[in-house]
């Protein structure tokens, strides 16, 4: 077994078997969840926010669907209409422009952040074709419309070949999921692939070489550049660098895919590393990392965490775990009565103290939550109330040690999670 750690595979099939409400006493309070939920419900208008909140709320209600889920492929069921993402997605397709993009808000990357959703609400509405239809115009729209770099990186605009660390969070999770969905393996070693190639160009373009200490530019290229160190660009590239990690671990190509798992995991330590280098005496990190005039700015603090806490899962060293709860510390104690998340930076222009409510930062503590609940599932250990759950757990283990039959290659059905040929 080397496709990822015990650890990673215990913990998946445990948390599928453990009772939910065990893990909820972990983290915010329910109070404060409800709060964070509504707002985000209430605010989320654009493109990447509608995307950040259906993966938040993936993680966070339906974990078994999400690429944390013990066996996300083929998804195990499908989602109900009143789900977020299904109903984010009813609404896109709903209201799709006649464009190949799902939505039509200039940015080519940000659009496709919905992608998941869509797939998903295909599932849950079989015999609308609109979805999956959709779907594959924004594939098509972002293989073969949008412009690319000299290194092969898909441009995160549409005007201009210009490069954002957010579109490593919007774009090659994206495709890799539609990829392990796939039952032709060439179709989904192709995808695979690609999405591990556009966080490779995308690592290319954007690492501040000139420092060499694993911090990136956040947007290079095109007509303008922000070539300053952005704390919430860290956090879109190294969540999207373990989505895309978790997918390819968890398809059936896992194991001709192997070589790309060190290599993602690298990725992401690196980033993870350089950050927490620059986390302020209250747990926070600047909105810049490294410009000690910046402000205080809580939405990249909770991904950040987020994040810290999934890598831990993955590669079982937890040197960064207690940045992580001193993060998570600070978050728990700036969420309004609201439930707003405050000390934000604006989300439309990343640059300026924002009194809102940031869309993506209501999602990225709702992802904080999930990755803390998971990873205090094992580092507390099982409590003995958990009775049956306690076996389970020990089976699972016995199995991990033993083959993979616990994760075996279930091939997904083409149809009805999207397909070239409907």
């Amino acid at each position: 077994m080397t496709n990822f750690s015990l650890l990673t595979r215990t913990i998946t099939l445990f948390l599928a078997a453990a009772p939910a409400l065990a893990l909820l006493d972990h983290g915010l309070s329910h109070d404060q969840l409800a709060g964070i939920r509504q707002q985000l419900r209430d605010h989320a208008h654009a493109s990447w926010e509608y995307g950040t909140a259906s993966e938040a709320f993936l993680e966070i209600d339906n974990a078994d669907l999400s690429v944390y889920g013990p066996a996300p492929f083929p998804p195990p069921r499908a989602l109900p209409v009143d789900a977020w993402p299904v109903s984010n997605a009813k609404y896109i397709v709903d209201n799709k422009p006649n464009t190949k993009a799902l939505m039509d808000d200039g940015a080519a990357g940000d659009p496709m952040s919905n992608g998941i959703s869509v797939l998903l609400a295909n599932a849950t509405y079989p015999t609308d074709p609109r979805y999956n239809a959709a779907f594959m115009d924004q594939l098509d729209f972002i293989e073969n419309v949008v412009p690319k770099d000299a290194n092969g990186a898909i441009s995160h605009r549409v005007s201009e070949v210009q490069l954002w660390a957010d579109s490593v969070f919007m774009v090659p999770p994206i495709l890799a999921y539609y990829g392990a969905l796939q039952t032709d393996l060439d179709v989904q070693y192709k995808y695979l692939n690609m999405a591990v190639s556009q966080i490779r160009a995308y690592r290319q373009g954007l690492r501040d070489e000139s420092t060499n200490n694993g911090l990136w530019h956040h947007v290079m290229q095109g007509s303008w550049n922000d070539a300053r160190h952005w704390a919430t660009g860290h956090g879109w590239a190294v969540s999207g660098i373990l989505r895309v990690y978790q997918t390819v671990a968890k398809s059936a190509s896992r194991d001709s895919m192997a070589w790309a798992l060190p290599e993602l995991t690298s990725y992401a330590e690196e980033i993870v590393a350089a950050v927490w280098q620059h986390q302020q005496p209250d747990g926070s990190l600047f909105n810049y990392l490294d410009e000690p005039g910046s402000f205080t700015e809580m939405s990249a603090t909770a991904l950040m965490a987020a994040c810290t806490y999934r890598l831990a899962l993955i590669t079982d060293a937890t040197a960064h775990i207690p940045a992580a709860d001193k993060a998570f510390a600070l978050v728990k104690n700036s969420i309004a009565e609201d439930g707003r998340l405050k000390n934000v930076v604006n989300p439309y222009d990343f640059t300026n103290p924002y009194d809102g409510v940031s869309p993506e930062g209501q999602g990225f503590v709702l992802m904080l939550q999930a990755a803390y609940r998971d990873f205090q599932a094992f580092s507390t250990g099982i409590d003995d109330s958990l009775g049956s759950a306690f076996s389970a757990f020990a089976d699972v283990i016995a199995a991990a040690k033993g083959d993979n039959k616990v994760h075996g290659k279930r091939e997904p059905h083409a149809r009805r999670w999207g397909s070239r040929h409907h």
